[in-house]
């Protein structure tokens, strides 16, 4: 089953009291004061924690200096205490837990391949190319880091659209965006349209964290992409092989061109990334693993 944690201080205590005692908890991604992880540890046998982002660290652009917050540290800290396993989305945050985890698995964020499927082949001529960007309003500043760079892509390739597929617009002035609303159901068609994936990011704690969900749904989808050198991208993307990684301007606009000039090396790229994908990447991989990880957090012994 699965439980939302209530927003009031009173809420919370009459969710706690009337959680229902089961073999195990699975949080995710939340931070709990002790005296929280106390109330809901008494309903069950085994917790299991899993992060898939930086949580201890407040978006970087936002920083006044001091990194890690103390409150998000203590909380961070009790909280892998309190875990009997602790699941982490890449290596970097298994390093942030690893001093306090009793055991820590890495375990890949994964795509379900049996929704997400290849796009149609590229079409040679006649159609316009699309660049694409899927996400949460959040991010759309690591997007918006891209117009100049979209921009002149967009006033030297007439044929070329920017597609923005999120629950707000971008704000990218000089760039003609053909924006999508986000939705479930669309999603997948939302991908296959794309000719070109991007995942720009800035280079900090925060985004050290992600575990690469946009380029594997891009991978998934047979769609080509270039993503920023940052953290988990590195490990994710073979240079020239399934993907492109650009940092400056003058590499995202000489990797976005390359693509933009040659179908075959799309194609190619597209059939790499999925071969990623169904290789080490898909849910039914990761499924079996999970399986596994919560039979042995419960069968294991507590120290």
């Amino acid at each position: 089953m699965i439980k939302y944690i209530p927003g009031s201080f009173y809420k919370r205590i009459r969710f706690y009291r009337n959680l229902p005692d089961v073999d195990m908890i699975l949080i995710q991604k939340k931070l709990f004061r002790p005296w929280e992880l106390k109330l809901i540890s008494q309903h069950c046998n085994r917790i299991i924690y899993d992060l898939d982002d930086a949580v201890i660290y407040r978006n970087s652009e936002e920083d006044d200096g001091r990194g890690v917050e103390k409150r998000l540290m203590q909380r961070f800290k009790a909280t892998i205490q309190m875990a009997d396993t602790v699941i982490a989305g890449n290596q970097y945050l298994a390093d942030i837990a690893k001093p306090w985890a009793k055991r820590l698995v890495i375990l890949p964020t994964p795509v379900d391949l049996h929704r997400y499927h290849p796009k149609p082949c590229h079409p040679d001529s006649g159609n316009l190319l699309t660049i694409g960007w899927i996400g949460t309003r959040g991010n759309l500043k690591y997007l918006e880091d891209l117009t100049p760079v979209l921009q002149q892509l967009t006033n030297l390739y007439p044929d070329l659209q920017i597609k923005v597929v999120c629950d707000a617009p971008p704000s990218m002035p000089g760039v003609s965006v053909t924006y999508q609303p986000w939705s479930l159901e669309d999603e997948v068609q939302s991908l296959q349209s794309f000719d070109i994936g991007v995942m720009p990011l800035r280079d900090n704690p925060w985004t050290h964290g992600k575990c690469g969900y946009k380029i594997l749904q891009y991978m998934a989808a047979g769609v080509p992409s270039v993503t920023s050198p940052v953290g988990f991208n590195k490990t994710l993307i073979h240079e020239g092989q399934n993907g492109f990684l650009a940092n400056t301007p003058e590499e995202w606009f000489e990797k976005l061109s390359q693509l933009i000039m040659d179908p075959a090396l799309r194609n190619r790229i597209g059939k790499n990334g999925r071969t990623t994908v169904e290789q080490e990447y898909s849910l039914d991989l990761c499924e079996s693993r999970f399986r596994q990880i919560l039979e042995s957090t419960l069968s294991s012994s507590r120290g």
